[in-house]
């Protein structure tokens, strides 16, 4: 992935990594995917002491969700707070989402 942040900056994702943080894939279960490209403007960052960089990808059981409570009430947000224990409003993070069922995936949406 290759996309301009600003004026005169490009960020060229090449590498991705699924996060030690991630809940297991199985066929039984929906899992909830967030692929982190930038937080603040850097590559490399950190949520609550966890270090996370470009093209590093978080997997969560879609029902781990539901009893997540957080200031914006949607499954990124969700998620954020359900791995890294804080909102995800502290932060400006560019990142993409997505849903996998088993052995089908498909866009939730294109960037958060």
């Amino acid at each position: 992935v290759i996309f301009q942040y600003q004026a005169n900056r490009l960020l060229q994702v090449v590498n991705y990594h699924i996060s030690n943080l991630s809940d297991k894939w199985s066929m039984d279960c929906i899992l909830f995917g967030i692929v982190f490209y930038l937080c603040n403007g850097q590559e490399k960052f950190i949520f609550n002491r966890n270090k996370c960089e470009s093209g590093d990808i978080l997997l969560c059981k879609l029902n781990k969700l539901s009893d997540v409570t957080c200031m914006n009430d949607n499954l990124y947000d969700r998620a954020f707070k359900f791995i890294f224990g804080e909102d995800a409003t502290k932060y400006n993070v560019i990142a993409t989402t997505f849903m996998v069922n088993g052995d089908d995936y498909g866009p939730l949406s294109q960037c958060i």
